[in-house]
């Protein structure tokens, strides 16, 4: 038997999507790239991050989550 379930999420930022990867940054040993896993490439949300308030304070306009092209 197959079970489909969708969550649903309160998100503000990419920050708490459950689709975002952090990838440590190659040029610094404390920084971190964001990156989108919604999208087939996995696009940079943000480069060079060392804290989470340094993050866009919403998603990107391309965000498939937020445009209804992407589910959990």
């Amino acid at each position: 038997m197959k079970v489909i379930v969708h969550k649903e999420y309160d998100v503000e930022n990419c920050a708490q999507c459950p689709h975002v990867r952090v990838k440590p940054c190659q040029h610094s040993p404390i920084a971190d790239d964001y990156h989108c896993g919604a999208t087939p490439d996995d696009k940079k949300i943000a480069g060079y991050v060392e804290w989470d308030d340094q993050l866009p304070k919403t998603p990107p306009d391309w965000c498939p989550c937020m445009n209804g092209g992407a589910t959990v």
